[in-house]
């Protein structure tokens, strides 16, 4: 069974957080940024950007998140966003959807040829085109 996790960019101080539950009715959520039980603070919807795990990781075991930038080493190099659309994830080239049809994140991983190089928050300058 695939592990169900969240994580979220928080608009306000401009950090990635772990998300430890949400609040459906109350339209918030509880974060955290190294430990469950030490400094953990709410926020609404509207203050984050929520992301789910996709419950892969990359060659060297690091999880890959909705919204996370990932690189393909194969016998042509690529850069991927990892994005989520009708119920499935998936990995658009960085160079924009014109280029390129989406890819089920599965296949790539499947490779073992991935791995994590940043996110769209943290590292927007990985982005080359229109994701």
């Amino acid at each position: 069974m695939t592990e169900i996790k969240f994580r979220a960019w928080d608009k306000i101080t401009k950090k990635m957080y772990k998300v430890s539950s949400i609040h459906i009715e109350d339209e918030y959520v509880d974060l955290f940024e190294k430990n469950i039980y030490e400094g953990e603070f709410k926020r609404k919807f509207s203050e984050i950007v929520l992301m789910q795990y996709t419950g892969l990781k990359d060659k060297k075991g690091v999880e890959i998140y909705e919204g996370d930038i990932v690189f393909y080493n194969s016998h042509v190099n690529l850069t991927f966003y990892i994005g989520y659309e009708h119920a499935v994830f998936y990995a658009h080239h960085t160079l924009g959807r014109k280029y390129m049809t989406p890819i089920p994140i599965g296949t790539l991983c499947l490779s073992g040829k991935i791995e994590v190089i940043g996110n769209k928050f943290d590292n927007p300058e990985l982005l080359e085109g229109d994701v």
